[in-house]
């Protein structure tokens, strides 16, 4: 399923920056969480382990609220139902809660 079509107006949208991460990921050059860009933020936030899951949840739901490519990022994460950790706002979790209305949506 092609959620990008769903989720995102701005799929075509360019990003300006260093192609740090190779061409597969470019996209994300421009990404609040670019630890490059900005090294005071912790990745960890992103892939809390089970104690940490809520304060990290927080903080990384955080720098994505400011991100100006977080449809973006999202939908890159709801084509990969596999893909772990915070995407675009969201975690796993809220990325298969989300996945199923938007199945169901259609169904």
């Amino acid at each position: 399923m092609a959620y990008s079509r769903k989720l995102s107006t701005d799929s075509a949208q360019q990003h300006s920056g260093l192609n740090i991460l190779g061409a597969e990921f470019e996209w994300q050059n421009g990404a609040a969480c670019n630890i490059v860009k900005n090294p005071s933020i912790d990745p960890d936030w992103w892939y809390p382990s089970t104690g940490e899951s809520r304060e990290f949840d927080r903080k990384a739901k955080a720098i994505c609220a400011t991100c100006p490519i977080r449809v973006t990022c999202l939908a890159k994460a709801m084509e990969n139902p596999d893909e772990q950790g915070t995407w675009g706002g969201y975690t796993e979790q809220e990325r298969h809660a989300l996945r199923k209305e938007l199945e169901d949506d259609e169904g």
